[in-house]
């Protein structure tokens, strides 16, 4: 049997190359767990997070596992339990992002 190339999740744990997560407007559910598998995580201030399956009865356990190891565990129930969205400064306080910025098209209206 041949080598398959590893793909989704895994693939980070073989990777030669930095991954860098950029989320452009929502990063919810498995897009979070997809971030956390990143060597860097950049984000608009604009960019809501979350993980709305709790509000479906589903807890989200495999990307629950992945946030343990980055933020704060009281975060970590609070975004689990309620299902509430969050946004980017939130996102950076509690280390899932590297850095967050403004919106590139208010950073072009700013330069002229």
């Amino acid at each position: 049997m041949r080598d398959l190339p590893r793909v989704g999740l895994s693939a980070s744990l073989v990777a030669t190359k930095p991954a860098i997560a950029c989320p452009g407007g929502v990063c919810m559910a498995g897009g979070i767990g997809l971030l956390c598998k990143t060597d860097m995580a950049v984000a608009a201030d604009h960019v809501i997070f979350g993980l709305p399956e709790m509000k479906l009865g589903i807890l989200p356990m495999q990307v629950l596992s992945l946030l343990q190891n980055i933020a704060p565990p009281r975060l970590v129930n609070e975004w689990a339990l309620t299902g509430e969205p969050f946004d980017a400064k939130v996102a950076l306080g509690a280390g899932l992002l590297t850095t967050s910025c403004p919106p590139p098209s208010s950073m072009l209206r700013s330069t002229g």
